[in-house]
């Protein structure tokens, strides 16, 4: 049985914007071209000559608006519980999570993409993470970490950054929180279909 992974994004965004953001069309994954500091190591794949169809296949995926492909991706494949979409009005700050999120290549592409695109809709001091890891079976170990700032900026953070450790303990802390709920439905969050 393959490992899944955890991941989550999380911003500080003014909630009409957010709404935008989710009822927006998708922008295509091909429009960002950083994709190989994912890093990682996928059998028979190769960053350079394999990509290009992924990103096509990935697009073909980034339909509709950025609230499908979110509920999607958080949606709870295998075990119940171990989702989070939440936002919190005093704080601005809106996340979308999982627990359970396939190691292929396609979906974690996906995962990125969608975060990454809510940066157009950020303003100011708008600003936040997007991570991945392998929460529930080791983790210390981070496939990658994204900053998410206003103005449609987005960017893969290197490892030995200041920034890569604060994007973890803040990932790590929704993953935990996540768990501890998962068991008991009543403490579940998913406010998609309230966001509107």
């Amino acid at each position: 049985m393959s490992e899944p992974y955890s991941a989550v994004a999380q911003v500080t965004i003014e909630r009409a914007r957010l709404i935008a953001y989710l009822d927006a069309a998708p922008k295509p994954a091909r429009a960002w071209t950083d994709w190989s500091r994912i890093g990682g190591e996928w059998h028979g794949f190769s960053w350079e000559r394999d990509l290009p169809k992924y990103l096509e296949r990935v697009d073909q995926r980034l339909v509709g608006s950025y609230r499908q492909v979110i509920d999607h991706l958080i949606a709870p494949d295998i075990l119940p519980g171990t989702e989070r979409c939440s936002f919190e009005h005093s704080s601005g700050r809106f996340t979308f999570a999982t627990l359970m999120l396939s190691e292929n290549l396609e979906e974690i592409l996906l995962f990125f993409a969608a975060a990454r695109g809510i940066a157009a809709y950020m303003r100011g001091d708008d600003g936040g993470f997007a991570v991945m890891q392998d929460f529930l079976w080791s983790t210390e170990w981070t496939l990658a970490v994204m900053q998410i700032a206003a103005d449609g900026r987005s960017e893969f953070v290197d490892s030995r950054a200041d920034a890569h450790v604060r994007c973890i303990g803040a990932a790590t802390a929704v993953f935990e929180d996540i768990r501890d709920k998962g068991g008991d439905p009543m403490r579940v969050i998913n406010d998609l279909d309230l966001l509107c």
